[in-house]
């Protein structure tokens, strides 16, 4: 399974980084209980139908996170429900739809930028995973990694 591998990759860099702070750590033990979170939910026996129904839209989600109109009003008319529903179905499980999309896109822009070559622009890098504005993908990626894009690839490709 791709993410447990990409999970383990992560939580191995992690202790084994002593250029970690605390902040940084903390992030990425959240970013692999994120990418953690769909392949969980999909293999928990057995399912309710509210956990399977959960399962279908998280499975819609990652079919479409590079897509720039996901938004919670698209995938509850995709899924067939309304809006508030969707909002319910996601905090049962203690979860917001728009903050699981914007980590989602996160976690697969960090994995971009552990792979992508320097050439490749920071922002090109966003744009492909769903952020339209560069300073905005910016912005939610320090927040979530603790470092800016450019010192994350920094730190991954020099190791």
């Amino acid at each position: 399974m791709p993410v447990v591998r990409l999970s383990h990759g992560l939580l191995r860099e992690s202790m084994g980084s002593e250029g970690l702070s605390g902040g940084e750590s903390e992030a990425t033990l959240e970013a692999i209980a994120c990418l953690l979170a769909p392949a969980l939910i999909q293999h928990s026996l057995p399912g309710s139908k509210r956990d399977r129904h959960l399962q279908k839209v998280m499975s819609l989600i990652d079919d479409h996170i590079q897509s720039e109109t996901l938004r919670p009003e698209w995938i509850a008319a995709e899924s067939g429900m309304s809006v508030r529903s969707l909002y319910r179905l996601f905090a049962d499980k203690g979860l917001v739809v728009a903050q699981y999309i914007k980590n989602r896109r996160l976690d697969l822009c960090a994995q971009a930028l552990r792979t992508a070559s320097h050439s490749e622009k920071l922002a090109g890098i966003g744009y492909s995973w769903g952020f339209a504005d560069h300073s905005h993908f910016s912005t939610a990626f320090k927040g979530r990694f603790g470092v800016s894009p450019g010192e994350y690839r920094k730190r991954f490709q020099s190791a």
